[in-house]
């Protein structure tokens, strides 16, 4: 008996959580409609359900919320910690840049960092191009301008203030 009881929550929970929604934002969070009158959405929309259960409805939502929170400050982060690598890439294609206006057949002597704590002396040869690092395992071959206008042409998000 107890597990019918229990089972007809459950599917009253997932039909009240249902009305309580009111469609999607454009990153696909739920939007949650405002109740002002409390007994009249409980008699009108919900047909008499329990206040518990529009309760218990609202609380498996704000916990749904607050992983969309964690997710979201999660991207920020990520996107705060490339803002220096794309600066410091953006610093370097220019180097290559001016290396390459002086001296056709230039290279330019450099350590690089492997890890954390692992650096690799290279040899550079400036020859108009650069390869850059786009993620998912993929990478493209660019020129200078390319690649320039490519780092540069939005704002990384957490320098514009944007969650993503």
């Amino acid at each position: 008996m107890a597990a019918m009881v229990a089972a007809a929550d459950a599917a009253a929970d997932i039909n009240v959580e249902e009305t309580l929604l009111c469609g999607r934002n454009e990153r696909g969070i739920p939007d949650v409609r405002f109740i002002d009158d409390v007994d009249f959405f409980l008699a009108s929309e919900l047909n008499g359900t329990a206040v518990e259960t529009v309760i218990g409805a609202y609380t498996t939502l704000l916990s749904k919320f607050r992983t969309y929170e964690v997710n979201l400050m999660q991207q920020r982060m990520k996107a705060k910690l490339r803002v220096p690598e794309i600066e410091k890439t953006l610093t370097l294609i220019e180097q290559l840049k001016t290396k390459r206006e002086e001296d056709e057949e230039s290279t330019i002597d450099t350590h690089y960092n492997l890890s954390d704590v692992l650096y690799a002396r290279a040899e550079v040869q400036c020859s108009g191009t650069v390869c850059l690092w786009l993620g998912a395992q993929g990478m493209g071959e660019f020129s200078y301008a390319e690649a320039t206008e490519w780092l540069g042409r939005d704002p990384p998000p957490a320098q514009e203030g944007n969650p993503t």
